[in-house]
């Protein structure tokens, strides 16, 4: 049997829950499938009977246990075994709180299975009740007059109700049954407790109240059948209407309610039985009715009625069977009509039905209460168009009955279309004729006639403009005119009832006036006067006699008055609510009236005890002008003195709260409220607060509203559960608006200020924020929070009706105490994690005290009534994984796995709220990388067993929500209700999240999960809606965030796949590919991104369209770099090459899109930001892909320029993407040998540059920090940023400068002079040195001088503008701030040190081309240079060798070239610098020697490498000899043993040293006569040249620090020797050694050390051995002997290398040096072999 299938609860939820536009099919779908339930009702539920437990027992294959506690249910309940069964398993889906585990335990114990029979008998009579609550709500709306959503479908599914009597007639025999049921006592097995009959009793009588309603509404739509209706009266009477149930002696207190209200329906039913208004208006057309009227019907209804009078209950049923006794004309004489009419007064009819319509239901906006109000006013009108008024009795409740029937709108209409004679118009006819003598008859009327609709306060607003009778108490003391009419008289003279000389009202004599009899308190008589006037002069005179009353003091104010006054407020409300700007325009005094109003507030707040309800009728009235005028009356309001506000300036909360003025409020909440329990100001205050949160917000006067909301936080919000309510509902209702109060602030625009700061201004908001996290509101709010599901099922369980009650407002109040705190965790200030919210909130569990408040928060998925309250819930769970560091699955504790199976069947169902769905899934997603217990339970992935190749085989435990996620977006799901956009968003989002945090198991699980990747892709395929104005903004918002996160799951499949995807995903690629979706995203994000550009972008989609955007880069980065072998672009034929065109071309449309609109927003500079960074990527993998290169750079050239037309817009990064796209471009058709067919591009590119680097220089580049500014945080542009620019600058500046070099005309230099490029980029490194930041900017600079100064006019333009002049003194601070005494040049190997240096050395290099282009025009600067840094050379050439670092070889081999090719100009130095001269020449001497010693000795070099000595101070303050802690046996080798193969650090530092070498000869021949002329010219004059060679002809040593002899240039030939055969590859072992490595020095072109260098080092030796020969030689003071010496020994040296020289050169072939810098003095390398052979023989013979 499926009859519990779904509860009757989720049918009605399903059906009422209108928040959620379900299809009509899906309604249509599920009341098909209820339709038996729905057409049996409660005859549904059978009695238990042997074929059914038979039955049960064979279909259903239960354990024993659950067998028979479901048999002794069935005895239990008294009701049908499959029936139990179905209501069993229905309630463990639903309601059962428990595992699997815990339900077998409960099931084995005895006392807990007695618990479980007793919920589950709660949750069959809650089934019950739903069930006929589902019908009432279909019969209810299935009339097409109320609009209903699901109106056609319900009225389909009743229509054939209707045609039948069999329907209604059952209805009516289960009412029988039902209210002739005794308590079961002996029919079950199991004895019934006292508890358990007053259970079984409410839901008896519950169940009769909804059958009753159910008939009441189905009679709306037809009519009653005789026979049945005497039949039901009968009953009725029986029962005594209500009275006398079969129960009785059973009954208590808790059930006088629902007895009377099914008495009360009993009466409803019989009165609209009889159809009184159709029988008025048959018999007032002289029409019989036979239906009623008929001689049989007739006298059973008589029978029955005449039978009636001894309860209050059958007052309405005497007056409306009198009313239909005077219609028929069947009353006799009338002695019984008088009588039924008089037993009727006498039963107080109209005082019972005032208070029946005051109680639940019945007052309520439901169904029912309409019907209720629709048959009591047919009731009043018939009884007023039967009987005169007056024989009526006393019409106070007749009148306050009216009041309570014409607010409904279907009323209202109806009786302004009656005439004066008709119905309650005669009422209102009356009160029209007695006011204002009887002012509050009117008014009551009139009010809430205004408050029916707009179209009824029309019509009020209408009479009360043109009243035609003024009536007044008869004054003797008027003067008045006696007429021939009796009580008729004129008015003698003027008479003025107001004394108001703003409101002119006057009776002008002559007024014909009628006296009539009034009973009044000291009146007698009244008089009428017949006078046409406008009403609202009456209601300004009473504003007017109040004020003036108030003026003179408390004692001189009438009750009266007072109370008039309240009725007029609230008239003025109800109309000023229905038609602001008609009475504003048409009444006259209203603007007098109001500010009246304003003085009456601020007087009344003085008095000793105003009255709280005149108070609250003002603000009613201010709450209305708050809709139009909200700034002025605000402004007004705090004028008067009466709301809280602050006594002085504060800077602080906690000076705030020591400031804070109650107000006369404060006195009134204190004084009068609270000793009442009623809270009516305090209401209308907090509604006012309401009102204009938003107003003063948007006019940023917020914090105005401080001083009132700190009250809220400080006296009424966390003690209004202190106070003292008289209304039931009241406290909710209180707790809701202070909740909104919050909640509209927190939303508010603006950051939260830091809240514990003392010295700065602080706004509303902190206010707010600081009392929810630190003050008694946190308590509070996290009381309610904390409140629990249980108390709001029993809650609704209790309520008379399931929309309206007090379960209801509990339930409004947790849905906003959830969103405030998830507003407040959303905009969660840092620094509060010790407030009490945080603390409570992330607290441990404490095991065995109450539940976590975490827990109590999930316990609310088990609410079902209202969605909301769930998904805030959720929502809260979500927030609370982000921020706080505790364990989730430690605070569910043992309900944890209970808990994720409610969530998992709540997100399974298809008629479940979506956004419950979408918060879960948010939830969850935020779990996968904060609350991994939470995930691992929701995930639920099992080992299922290991393959023989060594992986792991997983799969899905029962419950996961992987399989759920799956199923809810299956493609045919997808874009239907089962899977909206929103909910299909929200799981995109979860698998996103579940790449993104790497879970390769559930990854693993979903891969092999068939139709995933289909699932995943198909939002890809589908066309998402076109980005314009008229397009849906929510539709379009969730589909572009969910493609971004399509996109993401793509690209991180792809980035970290090996090598291949899965086949599924490579065909969904593939069609991705080959449909050209690709291209078509392409151009729809290129739509969004051009459509951003225009004012009418939507902010809504701004964040969305970023997200995409970086997902789109994302994925086509992933896609460029080729990662994976089986994902490649394909487009057909082209092998992707037009995809990638195309791509490349969108994007740069894209790009140029975001600078069309007239302003820059933030979101353009974001996008801007995005798409630069794309096309750069992107770029780098697809330049070649590129078609046209000049128009690309045409585009970015423009792009560009519109980046530096705003200058105050953060765009560094645009331009940074710009520029390094321009210089990819550059260099590509540089390295492709593609050249530009003009380059007109280039220059016209060029300026553009350079105008964007002018901009950058002239923006402050250094931020100085100072102690004043600590504490204060202005968004300032970071440093980096721009240094990173200015280096992209002037990089492409260099490419520039490159590429254009082959132009004849270089214009370029033009432009460089005319944006003054030098100039600022002299100052920005005089800055940067200054600062000493920047380093990597400054090397930029530096490297791009360098690059300048090769070209003449460069090197030119740079010494114009003073480039060393500037900087030389400033380049000092890249060393001068080491702390050692040895300039920096030993400091540690921080990143900053090593690119200082390398900055210097940069310097040295930019003045050595400088030098080597301008010569003679440099030598001042250089000179300069010399001057200042002439301690760093010193040191940096005394260190080198001793120190063997790369950093401080290269610098001396900088520095070495520098001195060589300044040693050109010798006599410029000498003159100006003799002394530096002196050091610097003996630092290059020595340095020689040492490091042809070092290299001499390759394996002592490689051992000092290995064991170099960490302590830089300590080696540098030992000797040379003492700090090569080597064996003497490594010292005394030389040049000629043979090494082990070298490192490759031993290799580079051999290199350094042998250029270092060469530089200090090529500076030493400067000084050394020159050669040629020294053979040749015997005349010249050798003594201006210094012997700076020593006689020795033995080679140098380490441990040996003295200057180089002719022995250190045998050595270095030898050396060169022995070093070219290593590079050619001809280098032999000795024989007589052991056998040795090869060495690695086979090829040349992999050597370090290249060919040219060692020949130029030979070179440069011979010269220098034959020109200092010659000036030994030449030496008139050197003797013979010494000559001889040198002669001989030099000549043997020379003869020995010339042998050895000619070995190599006849087994080589020369070459020709590649580089300037090692070019011989000699054309060949023959040329020198021939001289120095020429120089042996000829000079040293």
């Amino acid at each position: 049997m499926a009859g519990f299938a779904d509860s009757n609860r989720d049918l009605w939820q399903l059906i009422s829950n209108t928040s959620v536009p379900w299809p009509k099919d899906l309604i249509k779908i599920q009341l098909n499938r209820s339709k038996t339930r729905l057409m049996q009702s409660l005859r549904f539920y059978r009695k238990p009977s042997s074929e059914s437990r038979m039955r049960l027992s064979k279909e259903k294959k239960l354990p024993s246990v659950q067998l028979n506690f479901i048999q002794q249910l069935s005895d239990f309940l008294d009701l049908d075994e499959m029936l139990c069964y179905d209501l069993y398993s229905v309630y463990l889906v639903r309601d059962y709180r428990g595992s699997t585990k815990e339900l077998l335990d409960v099931l084995n114990s005895e006392r807990h299975r007695q618990v479980l029979m007793v919920k589950l008998r709660d949750f069959y009579y809650s089934e019950r009740i739903y069930l006929l609550r589902c019908l009432s709500y279909i019969f209810s709306f299935s009339d097409s007059i109320y609009n209903h959503i699901y109106c056609d479908v319900f009225n389909d599914f009743v229509q054939p109700l209707y045609k039948s009597d069999n329907y209604v007639h059952e209805l009516v025999k289960q009412y029988f049954e039902i209210s002739e049921q005794n308590l079961p006592t002996a029919t079950i097995a199991i004895a019934v407790t006292e508890k358990q009959g007053s259970a079984w009793i409410l839901s008896n009588l519950r169940e009769q109240c909804e059958l009753l309603e159910l008939l009441l509404i189905y009679y709306k739509r037809t009519e009653h059948k005789l026979p049945d209706l005497v039949e039901l009266l009968k009953l009725f009477k029986k029962q005594g209407f209500g009275q006398w149930q079969c129960n009785n002696r059973m009954m208590d207190e808790t059930t006088e309610l629902l007895v009377s209200r099914i008495g009360f329906l009993q009466v409803l039913l019989a009165i609209d039985a009889m159809e009184l208004e159709s029988l008025t208006e048959n018999m007032s057309e002289n029409k019989a009715e036979e239906r009623v009227l008929s001689s049989g019907s007739y006298k059973d209804l008589d029978a029955i009625f005449m039978g009636l009078g001894e309860a209050v209950e059958h007052g309405p049923l005497l007056l409306m069977w009198s009313v239909v006794s005077q219609i028929s004309d069947r009353g006799g004489d009338g002695l019984v009509i008088r009588k039924l009419g008089n037993r009727a007064v006498q039963l107080k009819v109209f005082e019972y039905l005032n208070a029946k319509l005051s109680t639940e239901p019945f007052n309520g906006r439901m169904i029912i209460a309409d019907v209720c109000r629709n048959v009591i006013y047919g009731l009043l009108s018939a009884a007023l168009n039967t009987f005169q008024l007056q024989t009526l009795g006393d019409i106070q409740f007749l009148h306050f009955t009216a009041v309570r029937l014409l607010d409904c709108e279907f009323i209202a209409t109806h009786f302004w279309s009656r005439t004066s004679e008709d119905g309650l118009m005669v009422l209102f006819a009356n009160a029209l004729e007695c006011f204002p003598l009887r002012f509050g008859v009117l008014i009551k009327l009139l009010t809430v006639l205004a408050k029916a609709s707009r179209d009824s306060a029309a019509e009020v607003a209408n009479v009360l403009q043109n009243l035609t009778s003024y009536s007044e108490a008869l004054d003797r003391r008027v003067v008045l005119e006696s007429t021939n009419q009796s009580n008729i008289v004129l008015l003698a003279k003027d008479q003025t009832p107001y004394i108001c000389p703003d409101v002119p009202f006057v009776i002008q004599h002559g007024t014909q006036g009628s006296i009539f009899p009034f009973a009044g308190k000291c009146v007698s008589d009244g008089i009428r006067w017949s006078i046409t006037y406008d009403g609202w002069k009456v209601l300004a005179g009473e504003i007017h006699l109040l004020l003036s009353q108030v003026t003179y003091g408390s004692g001189m104010i009438e009750q009266e008055t007072v109370h008039r006054v309240i009725l007029t407020c609230r008239l003025l409300s109800s109309l000023l609510k229905a038609d602001y700007r008609r009475i504003s325009s048409d009444v006259e005094f209203l603007e007098m009236m109001i500010g009246h109003l304003y003085c009456l507030v601020q007087r009344f707040s003085l008095l000793p005890s105003p009255s709280t309800e005149f108070l609250a009728s003002c603000f009613e009235v201010f709450h209305e002008i708050i809709q139009w005028e909200p700034l002025e009356c605000w402004q007004k309001l705090q004028q008067t003195g009466f709301l809280p506000y602050l006594t002085h300036q504060v800077t602080s909360v906690g000076e705030a709260l020591r400031a804070l003025n109650r107000g006369a409020y404060g006195a009134i909440l204190a004084g009068s409220e609270r000793m009442q329990g009623r809270y009516p100001v305090t209401q209308a205050f907090l509604q006012l607060l309401i009102s204009m949160v938003e107003p003063l917000n948007a006019a940023g006067k917020l914090d105005e509203i401080l001083p009132s909301s700190l009250f809220v936080c400080q006296e009424i919000f966390p003690v209004m559960y202190k106070y003292r309510f008289y209304d039931p509902y009241a406290r909710e209702k209180m707790g809701q608006k202070c909740l909104t109060v919050f909640m509209k602030i927190l939303k508010s625009q603006g950051e939260i200020s830091d809240i514990k700061s003392t010295n700065k201004s602080f706004s509303v908001k902190d206010v707010v924020v600081h009392n929810l996290l630190f003050a008694e509101c946190s308590h509070t709010l996290l009381d309610i929070i904390g409140t629990g599901v249980d108390v709001v099922e029993t809650a609704l369980a209790n309520q008379v009706n399931a929309l309206e009650g007090f379960g209801i407002e509990l339930i409004a109040l947790l849905r906003l105490a959830l969103s405030v705190m998830n507003q407040l965790l959303m905009s969660w200030p840092e620094g509060t994690s010790t407030s009490p919210v945080a603390q409570m909130l992330s607290s441990r569990p404490a095991h065995g005290a109450e539940r976590h408040i975490v827990a109590t928060v999930s316990h609310y998925i088990y609410h079902r009534h209202n969605p909301d309250l769930p998904s805030q819930a959720t929502l809260l769970l979500k927030h609370l994984a982000l921020l706080f560091p505790m364990s989730m699955l430690s605070c569910l504790g043992n309900e944890a796995e209970t808990i994720r199976d409610v969530y998992l069947m709540r997100l399974q169902s298809a008629t479940e709220s979506i956004s419950l769905k979408v918060f879960t899934l948010e939830w969850l997603s935020t779990c996968v990388q904060c609350q991994p217990g939470i995930i691992e339970l929701f995930l639920n992935i099992n080992l299922v067993k290991g393959k023989d190749d060594g992986q792991r085989e997983y799969g899905l435990g029962r419950d996961n929500c992987l399989q759920t996620v799956l199923d809810l977006i299956e493609v045919p799901k997808q874009r239907t209700y089962r899977c909206p956009p929103e909910l299909l968003c929200a799981a995109s989002e979860f698998l996103h999240s579940l790449w993104k945090g790497r879970r390769q198991t559930a990854m693993t699980v979903l891969r092999g999960m068939k139709g995933f990747w289909s699932s995943v892709c198909h939002s890809l395929m589908r066309e998402p809606p076109k980005p314009s104005d008229e397009t849906d903004i929510k539709l379009l918002t969730v589909d572009v965030t969910n493609c971004s996160h399509i996109f993401r799951i793509l690209s991180l499949e792809i980035y970290h796949a090996d090598r291949k995807v899965d086949d599924t995903l490579e065909a969904e690629l593939n069609t991705l590919f080959c449909k050209e979706r690709l291209l078509f995203w392409s151009k729809y994000i290129g739509s969004l991104l051009a459509w951003s550009s225009d004012e009418s972008f939507p902010k809504e989609l701004q964040q969305c369209l970023i997200q995409l955007l970086l997902a789109w880069r994302e994925f086509v980065v992933v896609l460029s770099s080729n990662r994976v072998e089986n994902v490649t672009l394909k487009d057909g034929s082209k092998n992707g090459d037009e995809t990638k065109r195309l791509l490349l071309s969108d994007v740069l449309d894209g790009l140029r899109a975001q600078f069309l609109g007239q302003d820059l927003t933030a979101v353009n500079m974001k996008l801007s930001s995005i798409t630069s960074s794309l096309y750069l990527m992107v770029l780098k993998h697809w330049c070649s892909h590129v078609k046209d290169f000049g128009a690309t750079v045409v585009k970015l050239t423009e792009i560009l320029a519109q980046t530096c037309c705003n200058h105050q817009s953060a765009l560094s990064s645009v331009q940074s993407n710009v520029l390094a796209s321009l210089m990819l471009i550059l260099q590509h058709t540089k390295t492709q040998m593609t050249t530009f067919v003009n380059f007109d591009c280039l220059i016209s590119l060029f300026p553009v540059v350079c105008e964007l680097l002018q901009n950058c220089v002239q923006r402050p580049l250094i931020v100085k920090s100072s102690t004043s500014d600590k504490g204060k945080h202005e968004p300032t542009a970071s440093p980096d940023s721009k240094f990173n620019l200015l280096m992209d600058t002037i990089h492409l500046l260099k490419e520039l400068i490159c590429t254009l070099l082959t132009e004849s005309d270089p214009k370029w230099l033009t432009i460089l002079k005319q944006f003054t490029v030098v100039q600022c980029l002299i100052s920005a490194a005089t800055s940067l040195l200054q600062a000493k930041q920047g380093f990597g900017l400054l090397q930029a600079i530096v490297l791009f001088f360098t690059d300048m100064c090769r070209i003449p006019e460069g090197a030119e333009l740079l010494l114009v503008n003073g480039v060393n002049q500037q900087l030389c003194l400033l380049i000092g601070n890249l060393y001068s701030d080491s702390s050692n005494n040895q300039g920096g040049i030993i400091d540690g190997k921080s990143s900053d040190h090593v690119l200082r240096c390398t900055i210097y050395r940069n310097y040295i290099c930019l003045l050595s081309a400088m030098l080597e282009t301008l010569g003679y025009s440099f030598v001042k600067d250089s000179l300069d240079f010399i001057g200042v840094h002439q301690e760093r050379l010193h040191l940096c050439l005394d260190c080198s060798c001793s120190l063997l670092t790369a950093e401080v070889l290269t610098e001396a081999e900088e520095s070495c070239y520098f001195l060589a090719r300044f040693t050109k100009h010798r006599y410029e130095w000498r003159l100006h610098l003799p002394g530096v001269l002196q050091m610097l020449m003996s630092d290059v001497c020595a340095i020689t020697q040492r490091c042809v010693s070092l290299l001499l000795q390759p394996r002592l070099l490689q051992f000092l490498l290995d064991k170099r000595v960490q302590c830089h101070q300590d080696r540098l303050n030992l000797p040379i000899p003492s700090r090569l802690s080597v064996s003497r046996h490594l010292i005394q080798q030389t040049s000629t043993d043979e090494t082990e193969v070298s490192s490759p650090e031993s290799l580079q530092i051999q290199t350094r040293l042998l250029n270092i070498v060469n530089y200090c000869l090529v500076a030493m021949r400067h000084f050394s006569p020159d050669l040629y002329e020294v053979i040749m010219d015997q005349t010249l004059d050798v003594s201006p040249y210094d012997t700076f060679v020593s006689l020795g002809f033995s080679a140098p040593s380490v441990d040996q620090d003295s200057s180089p002899t002719f022995g250190t240039f045998i050595a270095i030939i030898n050396l060169c020797l022995k070093l070219l055969a290593k590079i050619e590859g001809k280098y032999q072992p000795s024989p007589l050694k052991p056998s040795t490595p090869k060495p690695i020095l086979t090829d040349s072109s992999s050597s370090p050390i290249s060919r040219p260098v060692v020949m130029f080092l030979m070179e440069n030796s011979l010269v220098l051995i034959m020109s200092q020969s010659m000036r030994y030689l030449r030496d008139v003071n050197l003797s013979q002997r010494d000559k001889q010496l040198l002669k001989r020994e030099l000549s043997a040296e020379l003869n020995s290398c010339l042998m050895s020289i000619q070995r190599h050169l006849r087994c080589s072939t020369p070459t020709s040096s590649s580089s300037s810098r090692w070019s011989g003095p000699f054309r060949s390398e023959h040329s020198y072999f021939r001289v120095v052979d020429t120089f042996v023989k000829q000079i040293l013979k």
